[in-house]
């Protein structure tokens, strides 16, 4: 969050050549409006952050603003100090693929059945839009399916069908709203399956080093997410589906999908120039790891521009791989 500061700890901009007064306190701005100086605070209460910018105290979120507040933020704000923008991204369950019951392909469709993505919408409150594979929507590569249409019935088939002899299992997940509860909600359709699931909920600080440490005990099942870092079908195959990305810390391949088949065609992809032949082979891997069950993907999120009354919203610069330019930021 972009932050304002009293004298002694700094201020969070400055405007110059002429002066102004701000809550009785003199700070320099630029005559055009931009910055020349931008202090970014860390706060991890998402509320606050929303208090902060609606008295005026801070400029800038850059996180979303809670699922419970968002309905009125965009009552109230939106097209003057709030909009919605649109990054790259997927958010999905990994399922380690290594160890069982997870290494059961039929236990890995199950789990896909038994989402319900309607039910995560609601969770996100609107911010979430479905979504039932591995490429996003807007990414090279990217054809629509959606082999596990939500039914419990057929989940509960192939549950008993495969009958793991494992049952009891750990989803993981950190403490940000609302994928909590998303993992909260990935418990309780586990336990409607048959398995017994308990809750594991990390500091999002941490999270990822935890998961993606192979010696973390019990890493069955849990939440994550993953945003666009290059505009390229690479960037969501070879980091999350191949076996090659493996690695025993600072693993991203949480799933652990270490597919022959799959590895061969991602490295052979991740060589040639990016071309119609190359998209319609990577959406043809797409549609194999979900037949594999690889994951159970749920969505793609919208993320939110929210800023103070200061701030000129019209001049705020989203890029979907980069996100927020702050040198786009500007005083009204």
């Amino acid at each position: 969050m972009i932050t304002k500061s009293e004298p002694g700890r700094g201020w969070s901009y400055e405007r110059n050549p002429y002066w102004a007064k701000a809550n009785g306190t003199k700070i320099d701005a630029v005559g055009n409006g931009h910055f020349n100086k931008i202090r970014i605070n860390v706060v991890r209460n998402d509320a606050t952050q929303v208090n902060e910018i609606e008295t005026d105290k801070t400029m800038w979120m850059q996180t979303l603003v809670p699922a419970d507040q968002r309905e009125r933020i965009i009552n109230k704000y939106e097209g003057t100090q709030f909009r919605i923008d649109h990054p790259i991204n997927v958010y999905y369950f990994w399922m380690n693929n290594e160890k069982a019951p997870f290494d059961d392909v039929k236990v890995r469709q199950a789990v896909n059945y038994a989402i319900d993505s309607a039910a995560l919408e609601r969770i996100y409150a609107g911010s979430l839009s479905a979504a039932h594979q591995i490429l996003p929507e807007g990414m090279p590569g990217h054809e629509e399916i959606n082999l596990y249409p939500h039914n419990m019935a057929k989940a509960k088939q192939l549950f008993k069908e495969a009958n793991p002899s494992d049952t009891d299992i750990t989803v993981w997940t950190d403490d940000e709203s609302p994928n909590n509860d998303a993992g909260a909600y990935l418990q309780d359709v586990l336990n409607q399956l048959g398995f017994n699931a308990k809750l594991k909920t990390l500091n999002a600080d941490n999270y990822f080093t935890i998961i993606g440490n192979e010696t973390t005990p019990d890493l069955d099942i849990g939440w994550t997410d993953w945003y666009e870092d290059y505009p390229n079908p690479n960037n969501f195959v070879q980091p999350l589906l191949s076996g090659e990305s493996i690695a025993p810390t600072n693993n991203l391949n949480f799933s652990r999908v270490d597919n022959p088949e799959f590895n061969e065609k991602i490295k052979r992809l991740a060589g040639e120039e990016l071309g119609p032949k190359q998209e319609a082979e990577y959406a043809e891997l797409d549609k194999a790891a979900m037949e594999e069950a690889a994951w159970a993907p749920y969505g793609t999120n919208t993320t939110s521009t929210f800023v103070d009354s200061e701030i000129d919203l019209d001049k705020v610069i989203f890029n979907p791989t980069f996100g927020h330019s702050l040198a786009s930021f500007q005083l009204k």
